[in-house]
């Protein structure tokens, strides 16, 4: 373990002892880019964990707007006769109630754009819109979920059920476990990859550069290497929410990897 914190301390300073990174086992290299995983799934989780509390709030705001109404005979029937339609925008969600039948499917479904997903009560279905991949990298494309009113899970809502399901809402706790748990995987092999990226590029700078290097090795110095540009680019992130640090995570353990095997270059003659 002894060795492990020098090598965490080298890539901060003394870089050129990550050259020891070399004669580390397998095992603990693992350990090492399980532990750099568990840093970079941080900010992944906190963002995710604000964006569905945000998600959440905007279903309460929106739950308290809807009026009383009940459906018969499949339909869309609000306790007051003249009761409008009205559409209210939040960020990440927006909301149609249409007792009135003047607004379409296609018409919810061009609502659900960028990061908004569209929820609509129409006069004679329930539907839910979520905005899908860019169609020729221009427009987003909707993938919507209709529901009749004469389903079991709808025929006997009543807009006092909203009401009280949204007063009632709340984020547990022990959902940021879970958000966690859930991103731990993806940020694992993204980490593995950018590592056998960076690994290819070190393979040609190594056969260039005629070091005495096999690519295992490499892998196990870029590991290390990428201490210090995990920590500071995950500090970061929490400063700037959404920020790419991919490619400074790439570029700052590349250079720290090529200072650390300098004095394996033969001098020239």
């Amino acid at each position: 373990m002894h060795e492990i914190n020098q090598l965490f301390l080298a890539s901060f300073s003394h870089i050129e002892q990550l050259l020891n990174a070399r004669k580390i086992g397998w095992g603990k290299t693992i350990f090492y880019g399980l532990f750099l995983t568990i840093i970079l799934t941080l900010p992944i989780t906190t963002d995710t964990w604000t964006t569905t509390t945000q998600v959440m709030d905007d279903v309460k705001t929106i739950s308290k707007k809807v009026p009383d109404f009940s459906i018969k005979d499949g339909k869309l029937t609000p306790e007051k006769e003249n009761e409008k339609g009205f559409i209210y925008q939040t960020n990440h969600i927006i909301f149609t109630f249409d007792p009135q039948g003047k607004r379409t499917e296609e018409d919810v479904e061009n609502d659900a754009t960028g990061e908004a997903a569209s929820v609509a009560f129409l006069k004679d279905k329930f539907l839910l819109a979520l905005p899908g991949p860019y169609d020729g990298g221009v427009v987003y494309v909707a993938k919507s979920l209709p529901v009749s009113y004469d389903s079991a899970a709808l025929k006997t809502i009543t807009g006092s059920q909203i009401r009280k399901a949204g007063t009632e809402l709340q984020q547990p706790v022990w959902m940021f476990a879970i958000i966690y748990l859930m991103l731990f995987i993806p940020a694992l092999w993204s980490f593995v990859i950018n590592i056998l990226i960076l690994g290819l590029g070190a393979l040609i700078y190594n056969k260039m550069s005629f070091l005495p290097i096999k690519f295992g090795e490499s892998i196990k110095i870029l590991v290390f290497a990428s201490t210090a540009p995990i920590i500071l680019t995950t500090l970061l992130s929490f400063v700037y929410p959404g920020l790419d640090t991919d490619f400074v995570q790439l570029g700052m353990t590349l250079l720290i990897y090529l200072k650390a095997v300098r004095p394996l270059r033969q001098p020239k003659v």
